[in-house]
């Protein structure tokens, strides 16, 4: 199980991901269990269920991307071709920023440096390179304990002006390919994407939807638990429009 703190203006909510902790501190504390992987139910919590898509891990590299369609495999192959190399490095500094520029252009909620560095050494960066300029960036939360990381933020350039969006497409599926392939290097067996929105009729959700689909992979669903003080915290954020990221957050879709 993953845990970290987390606050917002003067509260501060303890989040933990892939497991839970039953007790009367769920009905007083600020916390959220996110995405649990054990069947038990959490007391003194409010339930609810999201989803995403799993892809197991614990195969051999050419039998994931076997996996995959035949367009996905080239699109890979020509990223490769193309001069893209991929790597991994937490410069949290570097990571908000390209984020946030992205974030800015797509209309969505900012991430901050402190928000990644409560993360702790759970939180994992990669990046997409060609020329020296980064096309892709993702963030990852990872459990060894549970064997299990989780997609957080990403972003890209494809909203730039004079970018080259099928290059920058290419790019970042090559990313999540090698982040992969990396995880599994690591003893990782399961890589999460993120989230999935469920039966959306949102067309930007569907395309996110769409695009995490090209990689195979299970849709699972996701048991959040939620203290009844983190429960009116967050209606209350999202009432009074503050709290960013607390409004935000239940169902990380990190889609780029």
């Amino acid at each position: 199980m993953v845990t970290y703190k987390k606050k917002y203006g003067i509260f501060k909510v303890t989040e933990s991901w892939f497991g839970s902790k039953s007790g009367i501190q769920n009905l007083f504390g600020l916390k959220a269990y996110l995405h649990v992987k054990n069947a038990a139910p959490v007391p003194l919590a409010v339930k609810d269920v999201t989803y995403t898509i799993e892809i197991p891990l614990d195969r051999e590299v050419d039998e994931i991307l076997g996996s995959f369609p035949k367009n996905l495999r080239v699109d890979i192959r020509k990223a490769e071709e193309a001069g893209i190399t991929t790597y991994f490095h937490n410069d949290i500094q570097g990571f908000a920023a390209f984020y946030n520029d992205f974030a800015c252009k797509k209309q969505v909620h900012p991430i901050s440096e402190r928000r990644l560095s409560e993360l702790g050494d759970t939180l994992m960066m990669s990046y997409a390179v060609r020329n020296g300029k980064i096309l892709s960036a993702h963030s990852y939360i990872l459990d060894r304990n549970e064997s299990i990381v989780r997609a957080f933020r990403s972003a890209t350039i494809r909203l730039e002006e004079d970018v080259n969006g099928i290059m920058v497409g290419r790019a970042n599926k090559l990313l999540h390919f090698k982040d992969m392939v990396h995880f599994r290097g690591m003893g990782i067996q399961v890589y999460d994407f993120g989230g999935y929105a469920m039966n959306t009729h949102d067309a930007q959700l569907q395309g996110i939807n769409n695009f995490k689909e090209k990689f195979g992979g299970e849709i699972v669903p996701c048991e959040n638990y939620y203290s009844i003080p983190y429960m009116i915290l967050r209606c209350i954020g999202r009432r009074l429009g503050i709290l960013g990221e607390i409004a935000s957050e239940r169902n990380t879709l990190s889609g780029t």
